[in-house]
């Protein structure tokens, strides 16, 4: 499995969570390029590739599924890299700071 995508913040922290790799194009028309930050987290991991929307044509994207279907330890092998980078329990892990920062502050 791989899943090809936009960049989104949520979307990447999805992926991570889930433990796919994935391709991603980010968005190119944000100007502080904002989704391409957000693939780095899992791209320069291993856990996915990265193709800029100007590269991504048919050829490009034919070339690398020929390489995963010939080569399946590659997906397997990125798919751990990007659960390595995933936080399930993020939120859960924020909620619990911000109430002990509060209970030990209480003014603030």
């Amino acid at each position: 499995h791989v899943i090809i995508t936009r960049s989104g913040a949520s979307s990447v922290a999805e992926i991570a969570v889930v433990g796919r790799p994935a391709i991603f194009v980010p968005y190119p028309w944000h100007k502080d390029q904002q989704q391409k930050v957000n693939a780095q987290s899992i791209t320069e991991n291993g856990g996915g590739w990265m193709i800029d929307q100007a590269e991504f044509t048919s050829e490009v994207l034919q070339k690398r599924l020929i390489e995963f279907i010939t080569k399946p330890y590659i997906l397997k092998d990125a798919a751990a890299k990007a659960a390595a980078c995933g936080r399930p329990n993020a939120a859960k892990n924020l909620g619990n700071l911000v109430i002990k920062t509060l209970s030990e502050n209480p003014r603030a």
